[in-house]
């Protein structure tokens, strides 16, 4: 059974209202980071980096919202669903690390030895990974 064309519409929407809510991980995390650790004046002190982190958390969703209607990814309904539900809390599951990572450096800056260079470079991996599970996950169109 070939979906609908409101099922087909529906799709891409699901996709740009969860990239919506993944960009706004790291505006969570930081507020986490800085109310947590009493330093308020600090939140968004850095407008230009806290974007560019919305930009690539909500990246892996805009692309998935692109895919669908050009017919390279499925447009089976659960499967979408599963693949941007994966990605999500891959993308949660990250910036939380990034927010006690941060946090706890805040908090006792001599426990954690300095930046966390190998987090940072996770970071920057971690949209085209998010993406490719939920690639995987989602699935190609199969030729009619």
């Amino acid at each position: 059974m070939k979906p609908t064309p409101a099922a087909k519409a529906a799709l891409p929407a699901i996709a740009i209202v969860t990239a919506l809510c993944a960009a706004l991980l790291p505006v969570a995390a930081e507020a986490f980071v800085w109310f947590g650790s009493g330093q308020p004046e600090r939140f968004f002190a850095e407008p230009r980096t806290i974007t560019l982190q919305m930009l690539l958390a909500s990246g892996p969703f805009w692309v998935t919202a692109l895919l669908i209607p050009s017919g390279v990814l499925t447009h089976n309904r659960g499967r979408v669903r599963n693949g941007l539900a994966a990605g999500f809390a891959l993308t949660l599951a990250m910036w939380a690390w990034t927010a006690w990572d941060g946090y706890s450096y805040q908090v006792d800056p001599g426990a954690s030895g300095g930046a966390n260079i190998g987090l940072g470079l996770v970071m920057l991996a971690s949209p085209a990974m998010i993406l490719l599970v939920m690639i995987v996950m989602i699935g190609r169109a199969r030729a009619s």
